[in-house]
């Protein structure tokens, strides 16, 4: 019976085996500290995406509203003229999605006001008020 087992047939049944004798001894000793190895991914994922509800709830709108403000007054000073109006209006509307907390709020006015001026300032792009308005919608 031994002479029938060829060696490549040898070595795919003990690395097969060896797999499932590593992932049972991580799944026993180590269930705990895997678990909250993907909850950390899962709420890091949380925070490059938008905010979580907690900081919607706790968290501090005017600070918010603050950071939007130099988010944007960043982004329009690096885009400067290298940027047509359509590309400056998708970026901003990215960036508005990472704040969509605000649409609603009491600063969507001033913070549409603050685009309308760094994209005049930074990138010699007039944007009306309805066209910036249409940014929180994108």
């Amino acid at each position: 019976m031994l002479q029938s087992i060829s060696w490549q047939t040898y070595f795919t049944v003990s690395a097969v085996l060896l797999a499932i004798y590593y992932v049972a001894i991580l799944l026993l000793y180590y269930r705990q500290n895997m678990a909250m190895l993907f909850r950390q991914q899962v709420s890091f994922k949380n925070q490059t995406g938008s905010f979580t509800k907690q900081e919607q709830a706790s968290g501090d709108i005017n600070t918010l509203g603050a950071n939007l403000e130099d988010e944007i007054i960043a982004y329009a000073a690096s885009a400067g003229a290298d940027y047509n109006k359509t590309e400056l209006q998708y970026g901003l509307q990215l960036l508005l999605k990472k704040y969509a907390v605000l649409k609603d709020s009491i600063l969507q006015p001033e913070i549409t006001k603050t685009i309308i001026s760094a994209c005049e300032n930074n990138c010699s792009i007039v944007l009306s008020d309805e066209e910036a308005g249409m940014l929180w919608n994108g």
